[in-house]
């Protein structure tokens, strides 16, 4: 919550800032998702907003070339039209992944196995 001038306007400049678009384009092709889709989606909303003239298809493979697998995988899989429809597929299919993942890395359960 934005609770003083000072820091909305350093958030408006924060998500607005037009100053170098060529600088916000690369900022944004190397945005990642390291941890859950809700922050990647707002990181990558935050920076689209300042990269200029990119076509609705050059967003969807920005945005889906910076998802951790599986979820590039299964959003590729669905060839979204929009991206809207790449972002509400992304929830979908996160909804469904920790029921049918596995609780532990495969190396960890090879260890596991080995003292049963």
């Amino acid at each position: 919550m934005v609770t003083t001038y000072a820091e909305f306007t350093r958030r408006l400049m924060e998500r607005f800032d037009w100053r170098d678009p060529e600088q916000r384009f690369v900022e944004l092709t190397r945005l990642k998702q390291t941890g859950s889709p809700e922050t990647y989606i707002a990181d990558f909303l935050r920076v689209l907003v300042m990269v200029p003239d990119l076509s609705t298809a050059q967003r969807i493979y920005i945005y889906v070339e910076g998802l951790a697998e599986p979820l590039r995988g299964l959003v590729r899989s669905i060839r979204p039209t929009t991206l809207q429809g790449a972002i509400g597929r992304t929830w979908d299919v996160q909804d469904v992944l920790p029921r049918t993942r596995t609780p532990y890395p495969k190396d960890r359960l090879s260890s596991l196995r080995g003292r049963m």
